[in-house]
């Protein structure tokens, strides 16, 4: 995972780059539904969908907060059998002013 921050916490931007070959292997057709299951999570939270796989939070946050919130994702996913590790190449968050 990559963190990139300024020190300024105002708005925050989270974006997964997500290795498709792989989830098709792991989960065949259902892997779609990754990309449902995180959205549902990160907007129920106050992110706004911004891209394919791509949101934006616009509250005062921090790392370690950020941090929680996809350990949190992580644990929720799970219920549903997808692992998020396994699928995920790289994950940014970037936390500007």
């Amino acid at each position: 995972m990559i963190f990139m921050n300024n020190k300024n916490y105002n708005t925050g931007q989270l974006i997964f780059d997500f290795d498709t070959k792989e989830a098709k292997k792991l989960y065949s057709s259902s892997y779609k539904n990754i990309y449902k299951k995180i959205k549902n999570y990160l907007t129920k939270l106050g992110f706004e969908h911004i891209q394919s796989c791509g949101y934006e939070i616009n509250v005062d946050i921090d790392e370690d907060l950020i941090l929680g919130i996809i350990d949190d994702l992580k644990q929720d996913l799970l219920k549903y059998n997808f692992d998020l590790d396994k699928v995920v190449k790289a994950m940014i968050f970037q936390i500007k002013n």
